[in-house]
């Protein structure tokens, strides 16, 4: 975490929100070389409160809900992260994989076929053990969806049970490097067919998981969630304390105002706006830098968008750093990459698009469209302050452009868009190159539906991406992801505007080992009370 240094700014916008009423400023917290800053205490304040008995959190997701195509929200994934297990999970600050229900690692029994064992005396919260009937009828529910996981879990063609401990996992192709990860997406339920009878979604209370928390009651009236430890849990990641209750509050100021109440130990979702009412001397805001990201997506079946010199264009004439100013309060940074520059495996693209009118000038003329026309389409209304701003920019560069606030039903319809500006964040669910590019450019935001990305660049883009998950040498890997990404950054048929930082607080005093997030959302596992 980078700190930031003492001065007046414009507010970033919850991440989540995306800053509906932009341009409020506050004298933003001196940092003074930490990562974190901590919150004045408000004038008159009581004493710090009291020592709480059991874990807490308010987060700014909606309802948790977990339908059948799985989810991709951080309140429903944080809950899932806490309460199921898959064979491996995702360490969500390393992204490394871990042993979760698998007692080892995948054993090759043929050309594509692997088995696992499960751990010993692994069970649900009901005492029910897990067996790998169930954990195969987990994958199938997801397989059979027509969701992003189903995309995701593409190399996978089957699970099977071998024995009630043994589940035999098939693979459509080759898929050594990353099958771990993957399989973290499998979070095992005792009944998959319950997803199914309840329209798609499975009501929390009903949620059975292995992992070390279980879901004691729900109250969606309150927003509120409580859990207890898993008594039949039996694996690496106990439950640190007796009790352990969530909030979701969609407001960031109630969830800073729960927090300086001493009502949760930790919210995340938090922006520069909240800081001064933490209220305590012991809570700390700390911003890091994630995959989070606005972007622009261009109908390639369209002229003049099917021209990559008019999409290349349009990107260079947007003002990055006012952008990141105005729109997100400074807490973003301009992409020069496909990837976050704090990514592992992070290439600076040959072509970076930094604020340049008259080269966006000199491109449209080249493409013979000086005079170019255009409607911008919403996500949501929450991209209005961000499409706005675009909107200007473009002027400056001779583009006329309206904002068409249709949303994403106009995008994802056969209507004839021309652009649009998203938002989206696929390392919710893992932050491998693979995962990435399918969500982004060959899976769920799927180009032949939304950019209609076609041609010989996309064809290459996506041998590359195909060969990279079949390779077993990591050096070839890598380089086949970084011939992937200069075709995409040549190319632009979606692109990222700027990549956001999370915002988390939490009463460092309070807690022992808590680490925030890249992504919205909250671990608790192994945290613990002082």
């Amino acid at each position: 975490m980078v700190a930031m240094e003492n001065r007046d700014e414009t507010l970033a916008p919850s991440r989540r929100q995306i800053l509906a009423a932009a341009g409020a400023t506050l004298a933003a917290c001196a940092l003074l070389g930490t990562t974190g800053c901590a919150a004045p205490k408000r004038e008159g304040a009581d004493d710090e409160p009291a020592r709480p008995e059991g874990l807490s959190a308010a987060l700014g997701s909606s309802w948790p809900t977990f339908p059948l195509a799985g989810t991709t929200s951080p309140g429903a994934l944080s809950v899932l992260r806490h309460v199921t297990e898959g064979l491996f999970d995702l360490d969500p600050h390393t992204f490394k994989a871990y042993r979760a229900l698998a007692a080892g690692s995948p054993v090759a029994v043929g050309e594509l076929e692997y088995d696992v064992a499960l751990r010993e005396g692994a069970a649900f919260a009901d005492g029910t053990p897990v067996t790998a009937e169930m954990v195969a009828a987990t994958f199938k529910s997801l397989q059979d969806s027509s969701g992003a996981y189903s995309a995701l879990l593409a190399p996978i063609a089957s699970m099977a049970a071998v024995d009630d401990a043994t589940v035999r996992i098939t693979l459509a192709h080759p898929f050594p490097l990353l099958l771990e990860r993957r399989l973290a997406l499998v979070q095992v339920v005792r009944d998959a067919g319950v997803w199914t009878a309840h329209d798609g979604t499975l009501s929390p209370v009903t949620l059975q998981g292995s992992g070390p928390w279980a879901l004691e009651s729900s109250s969606p009236e309150e927003g509120r969630l409580r859990f207890a430890p898993n008594e039949h849990y039996a694996g690496e990641r106990p439950a640190t304390c007796p009790s352990m209750e969530w909030r979701f509050l969609a407001d960031g100021s109630d969830r800073a105002a729960a927090l300086a109440a001493g009502e949760v130990l930790v919210a995340d979702d938090l922006d520069g706006a909240h800081a001064n009412k933490l209220g305590m001397v012991d809570s700390t805001l700390e911003y890091v830098p994630g995959f989070a990201s606005p972007y622009l997506m261009f109908n390639c079946e369209k002229a003049p968008f099917s021209d990559l010199r008019v999409r290349q264009a349009l990107l260079y004439a947007i003002d990055y750093d006012l952008a990141i100013a105005q729109v997100f309060g400074g807490r973003a940074t301009a992409p020069t990459g496909v990837l976050p520059e704090t990514h592992q495996n992070y290439l600076r693209a040959k072509t970076v698009y930094s604020h340049d009118a008259e080269r966006a000038r000199s491109l449209l003329e080249k493409a013979e469209t000086q005079d170019l026309t255009l409607a911008l389409a919403l996500q949501d209304e929450s991209m209005r302050p961000l499409a706005e701003r675009i909107v200007a920019d473009w002027a400056q560069a001779g583009v006329t452009a309206t904002i068409d606030s249709r949303g994403g039903a106009l995008v994802g319809s056969v209507a004839n868009y021309d652009v649009a500006v998203c938002f989206d964040d696929p390392t919710l669910l893992g932050f491998d190159v693979d995962l990435i590019l399918t969500w982004r450019y060959g899976g769920f935001v799927a180009p032949e539906s939304l950019c209609r990305w076609s041609g010989e660049a996309a064809d290459e883009a996506r041998a590359l991406m195909q060969q990279a998950r079949e390779t077993a040498d990591e050096g070839l890997q890598r380089q086949l992801w970084e011939q992937c990404f200069e075709i995409i950054s040549a190319q632009v048929p979606l692109y990222p505007v700027a990549f956001l930082e999370a915002g988390t607080a939490w009463r460092s005093g309070a807690l022992r080992g808590f680490e925030p997030l890249t992504t919205d959302g909250v671990d608790l596992l192994g945290v613990e009370l002082r």
